[in-house]
């Protein structure tokens, strides 16, 4: 056996074996805003239609968390760097899960066909065999999310030295060149730890005033109110009484706004309705609805036409 491969076979042997085991339970996801915060994501969060609707944490044990179904405009999020951050936690989750079980499976794999190439007669068979094992190797990496990439950039190094040594061992002067294109940078987005319970009363503040309905502006506001309560030490009196003081305004304005609509909606009913009773009308015998001159307008209102 070349010395060169006999060290590779046990280089690749080693690195099977080298990385510590993690586990998590639970992928926190983050949702960036346009203005540089961001929200948590208990979970994968989902585009629907105009919207990006996610799961946010908002207090209970960190393994069981209660959670809030926040539902937001898509074009308020940092889509670029929402995505990043995304990728990150995928592949951190499959580097945590299954990760170094796969890629000790591809260092068993590689090590074998190693040792076969180096007990081979067959000269040419065992330069096409190293060649298919690099060619594995190489591409590995970019199908399980980057997973131990310098090691296999490594290896894919010393098994380029070891096909030069086949070739000349095969009598093959011809000159092959292996264009290998180093690896773009990821540009992952560096993962966050878990949200404090001051950043998930940041977040439900932040969720409510960027919220499109009002009954889940008003629902996050009553989640604030909650995590206030439970934040003990973690706030200061003066704080908490501002916070208070503030998600309570907030869903004091949210009341009084609806009343106003409601109000106003009551006051264009009654005035339609009014309008309908005096204004000259024709009836739709199809529809069963009246068209009516109001002003300088016709307007259609909905109403069963008396049936004889």
């Amino acid at each position: 056996m070349p010395l060169r491969l006999g060290v590779l076979i046990g280089f690749v042997s080693l690195a099977a074996v080298t990385a510590a085991h993690a586990a998590a339970d639970a992928t926190l996801f983050r949702v960036f805003l346009r203005d540089g915060a961001s929200l948590v994501s208990y979970g994968e969060f989902a585009r629907v239609g105009d919207q990006v609707v996610f799961s946010m944490p908002v207090g209970g044990p960190a393994d069981e968390p209660r959670l809030h179904v926040v539902s937001l405009p898509d074009a308020e999020v940092d889509w670029p760097r929402t995505e990043r951050y995304a990728a990150a936690m995928r592949a951190q989750r499959y580097a945590d899960t299954r990760g170094e079980e796969d890629f000790e499976r591809l260092s068993n794999d590689i090590a074998r066909v190693l040792n076969e190439v180096a007990l081979s007669p067959d000269k040419n068979a065992a330069l096409s065999s190293a060649e298919h094992a690099r060619e594995t190797l190489a591409n590995w990496p970019a199908t399980h999310f980057g997973y131990r990439e310098r090691d296999v950039r490594e290896v894919v190094s010393l098994l380029d030295e070891a096909i030069s040594d086949l070739r000349a061992s095969a009598g093959k002067n011809d000159f092959s060149l292996a264009l290998v294109a180093t690896p773009v940078e990821t540009g992952y987005e560096p993962i966050q730890g878990a949200p404090s319970i001051v950043e998930q009363i940041e977040g439900t503040f932040k969720a409510a005033r960027l919220a499109s309905h009002a009954a889940d502006r008003v629902s996050l506001l009553q989640e604030s109110l909650t995590l206030v309560a439970e934040a003990g030490a973690a706030l200061s009196s003066s704080e908490a009484s501002r916070l208070r003081r503030l998600a309570e305004d907030e869903i004091h304005t949210e009341a009084v706004v609806d009343e106003r609509y409601a109000g106003l909606t009551r006051r264009l009913m009654a005035s339609a309705a009014n309008a309908a009773g005096q204004a000259p009308a024709v009836h739709c015998e199809v529809c069963g609805q009246v068209l009516i001159e109001w002003g300088s307008s016709k307007v259609w209102i909905a109403q069963l036409v008396a049936k004889a």
